[in-house]
């Protein structure tokens, strides 16, 4: 009802099934025409593969507390890495921590990254751990990249997004 007073409505994703979002990047029932804008992403391009790869995983978090620290903790007890003595980032989505960077044992730590320091980050970790919200999954679709999608706890469409992508060509797996 709202939106139908709208000329268009615009639809950051692409149209067809081969869009991000599956279901929800398609309006049903609207009288405006719909246009599809593409993915968007805070990344100006695709990740660098050839980059050296320093760290076996980066781990970013993000999402509301407490399920953000929740996932903070269980990362640190292990339950996403099979490997002790491999090297792992972690950046902590806390942006009003102004700490840089915290070095402990075989981890880096980090409680916000701009965008070129996390691009950097992520080019040199071989693989991806994050949460399977749709700015996350359009983010690493311009990157080009594969991730292990971890949905936040009660939320519906993070589970839906992370089972639509588990076994795509933009995601390999989810928890």
């Amino acid at each position: 009802k709202y939106l139908n007073r709208f000329d268009e409505i615009w639809v950051p994703d692409v149209e067809g099934p081969t869009s991000l979002a599956g279901n929800f990047a398609i309006p049903k029932g609207f009288s405006s025409p719909i246009c599809y804008l593409g993915p968007l992403s805070r990344f100006p391009r695709k990740a660098d593969s050839l980059k050296p790869k320093t760290f076996k995983k980066i781990f970013i978090l993000s999402g509301p507390e407490p399920q953000r620290s929740i996932f903070e903790a269980e990362i640190l007890e292990g339950k996403y890495d099979d490997d002790s003595n491999a090297r792992f980032a972690l950046v902590r989505g806390l942006p009003e921590e102004h700490d840089a960077l915290s070095t402990a044992g075989n981890w880096e730590s980090y409680n916000h990254l701009g965008t070129e320091e996390l691009l950097d980050l992520i080019e040199k970790s071989e693989k991806i751990v994050c949460r399977s919200g749709y700015s996350s999954i359009m983010d690493l679709h311009t990157l080009n990249r594969n991730a292990l999608l971890i949905p936040t706890p009660g939320q519906a469409e993070q589970e839906y997004l992370a089972k639509r992508h588990e076994t795509g060509d933009l995601i390999l797996a989810s928890a």
